[in-house]
């Protein structure tokens, strides 16, 4: 039996800073639609709840709970399930 364990581990930068966290969805050619949160920023962020709907209070489109953590100087991406993503791409996005 193999056990898997993973342990982030974090070391404060020199001259902390808040994450800077750019949200963005796109529309690949095969009409997948993908989420991503770009951290520009030099600590890290976690996401704990993402809902991603077309307006406020709407039909949701993605919703994820759990620890999703997005390193400074890189970018993690969401899609949204297939028969939802024929609608247009989300325009906001709202992360706790």
């Amino acid at each position: 039996m193999a056990l898997q364990m993973s342990l982030p581990i974090f070391i404060a930068a020199q001259a902390p800073t808040a994450p800077q966290v750019h949200w963005s969805a796109a529309r690949s050619p095969d009409g997948a639609v993908a989420v991503t949160a770009l951290n520009a920023g030099s600590e890290h962020t976690r996401v704990l709840d993402l809902l991603i709907s077309p307006q406020p209070g709407g039909d949701q489109w993605l919703h994820q709970q759990g620890a999703h953590y997005v390193l400074p100087g890189q970018s993690r991406s969401w899609a949204i399930e297939s028969d939802k993503n024929k609608r247009p791409a989300p325009t906001g996005a709202s992360c706790a």
